[in-house]
């Protein structure tokens, strides 16, 4: 090979490994560039992730209070629903003295009006 054919070569190759090297640098930045977005993405999901987290305790927060008040709520429910069986009851029963002692009462005015009506007819009549 001669001299010139040398330097053409070399120089070809200078060239190449300059396009190359500018080739590499641009990879580099660009490289440089997406690994800043990506970590900024996983930031803003970690971001995310933290408030779904803390959601997710408020809600499991809130699910125990409204599984205790709806405990309380359904205890109140039988609670009166027994006084107000209890109240039925009581009403049943106290409706049934009184007619008793209303019974009583009418069955001993009626007695007491034959026995007047008994009495004043002997007076009336000769």
């Amino acid at each position: 090979m001669r001299n010139d054919d040398k330097d053409r070569l070399i120089e070809q190759l200078t060239k190449e490994i300059q396009s190359l090297k500018e080739e590499l640098d641009s990879f580099r930045l660009e490289s440089g560039r997406l690994c800043q977005v990506l970590r900024g993405r996983v930031n803003e999901l970690e971001a995310e992730l933290a408030e779904q987290s803390h959601l997710r305790l408020q809600a499991m927060g809130e699910s125990e209070f409204l599984k205790a008040e709806l405990d309380d709520l359904r205890r109140v429910r039988e609670d009166t629903e027994k006084e107000q069986r209890s109240l039925t009851e009581i009403e049943s029963k106290s409706f049934f003295i009184v007619f008793q002692r209303l019974s009583t009462d009418y069955k001993s005015l009626r007695n007491t009006g034959r026995s007047i009506q008994s009495n004043t007819s002997a007076l009336w009549w000769p």
